[in-house]
């Protein structure tokens, strides 16, 4: 929380982008879950501190159905950075620290431990910070896809916008009405039949995109029609009628005009002011 008590704002982003990227992994890795374990948000202690993803082995057998299951072990703990923020040393370093802190937790081995970080921002600060000043080995066998050797744990770093996988490669909200068909479809493919939190971030994230593919792709209309029956594609263009009548009055507007023009309740609109 910031002095103001309100949320930061690049908080308020991973938590837009968190729960589709959980989905997401979970489609990418093992869309059945029968051979991984999956814990969303797995708290360290009682208090905040976190790791995004904890993936498990269920039966002991590892499904490479990505190439980040091939460097798998039985715990690994991914950090998860959403499109528009960057991966610090800090962040980093941070990370790392909260592999000792689950070893200890849970009374698992540091040899068991693997950390992944996925970003979609090229981490060159990172990574000149790790071959420079850690001197650690950084190999990008795969583009995209950096493994650190040296430091306690093995560490992977994707760059989710370089991934052959589309289900990770568009977690963010500038897609082309083609890509928002493609995405949904790969993970529908996947995870067939489910109403998640997925599908509803990318299409909300890229409402105008969505609305031209649903005209582009007959096979959209059906999930259009469901997702607005279910509510809260109206809840959405209420706050972005809000967000649009805010601007207006501040560029001078009056709130009687601007309520005349864009239709939202006159009292809602004097709250602005």
């Amino acid at each position: 929380m910031n002095e103001h008590g309100s949320q930061p704002k690049e908080d308020k982003i991973k938590h837009w982008w968190h729960p589709p990227f959980y989905q997401g992994l979970i489609a990418v890795l093992d869309p059945t879950e029968e051979a991984l374990g999956f814990q969303d948000e797995h708290r360290l202690s009682k208090e905040s501190l976190r790791i995004d993803v904890v993936v498990t082995p269920k039966n002991g057998t590892i499904p490479e159905n990505h190439v980040l299951s091939k460097k798998f072990k039985g715990y690994n703990l991914f950090e998860y950075k959403a499109h528009n923020d960057v991966l610090t040393v800090e962040d980093y370093t941070a990370c790392i620290g909260k592999g000792h802190l689950y070893s200890a937790f849970n009374k698992v081995s540091l040899d068991d431990i693997t950390i992944i970080f996925v970003i979609n921002k090229h981490p060159r600060n990172v990574i000149h910070y790790l071959k420079e000043v850690r001197k650690f080995a950084v190999d990008n066998e795969v583009d995209g896809l950096f493994h650190v050797q040296g430091d306690v744990f093995p560490v992977q770093i994707l760059v989710s916008k370089k991934d052959d996988n589309i289900i990770l490669r568009n977690l963010h909200d500038d897609l082309t009405p083609t890509e928002v068909f493609e995405t949904i479809n790969a993970f529908e493919k996947l995870r067939p039949g489910e109403k998640n939190v997925y599908v509803e971030r990318i299409i909300l994230a890229n409402w105008n995109a969505y609305k031209e593919a649903s005209k582009m792709y007959p096979t959209l209309k059906e999930r259009f029609l469901e997702v607005e029956k279910e509510g809260w594609l109206d809840e959405w263009g209420r706050k972005r009628d809000i967000e649009k009548a805010k601007k207006l009055i501040l560029r001078g507007y009056s709130v009687e005009d601007v309520a005349d023009a864009m239709e939202p309740p006159l009292d809602t609109l004097k709250t602005l002011v």
